[in-house]
């Protein structure tokens, strides 16, 4: 069968399955077989991202209007509001620092502890939080105190027990001093900050995160009018954009906002407080508190992946995508075989007396695994004729001599 193709042919599926199963059936049911399944995944696909865009936070489109003067909702079920205490305690510690009034004593100081300060870092979140079970080292990856004369870092990575609401610091000293506490914030979705120029253009945005400075990017061009018509999104590159990236033309594609942002970020800054360690007052005097508000997912505020594993519709589309791909695995395993055994076919089909010289001569022969060399003997010239009895017989030899044989007599050649 002739096909005749041209540059303004488009050949479908169901014309390629017919003409396989002309010539090769097998073939033509392990290829439906494998457009099958490939559905089967794709629809498995289609069906998770509903789901995750449904858990998540809805992003803007840009081909939707919107309200910029509209108020937002007091209450952002995507923020979680946590407060931080810092505050401190001592313990015997002397009523004269300086020893001027410790010869009219009669206390004995060598027989008392000696004198420490405690500080304590505990958080508190709302009830929505407290209730999934989230705690303030829940939202951070790493707390660094620095003194004057240590520094201690508590790492998320290094600490294997359950998630705590506070840690705190005991040393031995009788000196007040200010103590300064870094907070490294465990973003769930990852913050940057943003450079000078980034800034400016967004309107004074110090750190977002990049679906967030592509969405004020988005909203810079939309209240200049800078969104351009056609299929693909993009907005029109004026000066301050083209200052912000100098490799543009005249425009600016969505799609390539991401790369073109990436040099503009920074990892994000810590949340740096200084804590003045007070050693002769209550505990209460010293405390201080800040309130953090931390974007976190829709649906749980914990990780998402712990928050989407149990949910039944991403479990069975979990468990149809690894069956599907299973299943492709085996249909092109069994194809591949397919194509070596046509190949070989044909091979012997052409020309039979080269390709036997041709695979004699280079040892190639297919020789079964379980036929292990048993004796020395096994590599003499004396077991060649053995071996060659064995490729001789394997299945697909007489099939292929048929076949040489009736394409010799259709010729007309009987040698």
């Amino acid at each position: 069968m002739a096909f005749a193709s041209t540059s303004h042919t488009k050949v479908d599926a169901n014309s390629v399955q017919r003409a396989l199963s002309e010539c090769h059936p097998e073939g033509a049911r392990e290829l439906g077989e494998l457009l099958a399944m490939a559905r089967q995944a794709e629809e498995a696909t289609v069906r998770r991202i509903a789901v995750l865009e449904e858990a998540l936070a809805p992003t803007w489109d840009p081909r939707k209007d919107f309200d910029m003067t509209a108020d937002r909702p007091k209450q952002d079920p995507g923020v979680c509001r946590l407060r931080v205490f810092i505050y401190n305690s001592a313990t015997n510690q002397p009523r004269d620092p300086d020893g001027g009034l410790a010869s009219f004593t009669h206390e004995d100081w060598s027989r008392k502890d000696p004198p420490s300060w405690t500080l304590r870092i505990q958080g508190t979140v709302d009830d929505t939080q407290r209730a999934l079970g989230a705690k303030l080292t829940s939202f951070v990856s790493k707390i660094v105190i620095i003194t004057k004369d240590e520094t201690i870092i508590w790492d998320r990575r290094s600490y294997e027990g359950p998630d705590v609401d506070g840690i705190e610091l005991k040393r031995t000293g009788n000196q007040e001093m200010a103590v300064r506490v870094l907070l490294f914030l465990d973003y769930k979705t990852p913050q940057y900050t943003l450079s000078q120029e980034l800034t400016q253009l967004t309107g004074g945005t110090q750190q977002a995160s990049l679906a967030g400075v592509i969405k004020k990017i988005c909203e810079y061009a939309r209240t200049r009018g800078g969104f351009l018509p056609g299929p693909h999104f993009a907005i029109k590159a004026d000066a301050a954009i083209k200052k912000l990236f100098p490799s543009v033309g005249d425009s600016v594609s969505l799609s390539s906002l991401p790369d073109l942002c990436r040099p503009h970020l920074r990892p994000p800054k810590p949340i740096e407080v200084t804590h003045q360690l007070k050693l002769h007052c209550d505990w209460i005097d010293t405390e201080t508190s800040y309130e953090i508000c931390i974007e976190t997912p829709h649906l749980l505020h914990t990780d998402l992946s712990k928050a989407l594993h149990g949910q039944p519709s991403i479990a069975e589309a979990r468990r149809q995508i690894e069956v599907a791909d299973e299943q492709v695995s085996k249909i092109l395993e069994r194809i591949q075989h397919h194509i070596r055994r046509r190949n070989h076919m044909l091979a012997f089909a052409n020309s039979p007396v080269e390709f036997l010289h041709a695979v004699l001569s280079s040892g190639s022969q297919a020789v079964p695994a379980s036929w292990p060399l048993s004796s020395a003997d096994d590599c003499f010239e004396s077991r060649r004729p053995e071996r060659d009895a064995v490729f001789f017989a394997q299945p697909w030899v007489p099939p292929a001599t048929q076949r040489y044989l009736e394409r010799s007599r259709r010729l007309g050649n009987h040698d």
